[in-house]
């Protein structure tokens, strides 16, 4: 809610954002332990690639997930743009990767 002065609370604002930058880190940390799990069951065939670049692509994500939240939490909140380019393009080649390991994985 807005003040008398007409200037909003940013407090929660601030918190919210940087526990949704913590559960961006969180689910970004977990799908790259499952795209490893499944490249380590695959062997280290040329077909276990696709899953290794897209679990190093969700722990550059969830680190900048983390560095994010943290920089929020210590008043710094230049660099919004910069972090939210970096985990739309990860998130898009995830995707993208995803799609391949689909169309590479034989079917069972």
């Amino acid at each position: 809610m807005n003040d008398a002065a007409g200037e909003g609370d940013t407090g929660l604002a601030i918190e919210r954002t940087v526990l949704a930058w913590r559960r961006t880190a969180i689910g970004a940390a977990a799908v790259a332990l499952l795209l490893a799990n499944a490249a380590l069951h695959r062997g280290w065939a040329p077909a276990a690639v696709v899953p290794c670049a897209a679990a190093i692509a969700m722990g550059v994500l969830a680190v900048a997930g983390f560095r994010r939240g943290r920089d929020l939490r210590r008043g710094r909140f230049g660099g919004a743009a910069r972090s939210m380019v970096l985990a739309t393009g990860v998130v898009a080649v995830v995707g993208c990767l995803a799609v391949l390991i689909t169309l590479i994985a034989p079917a069972r």
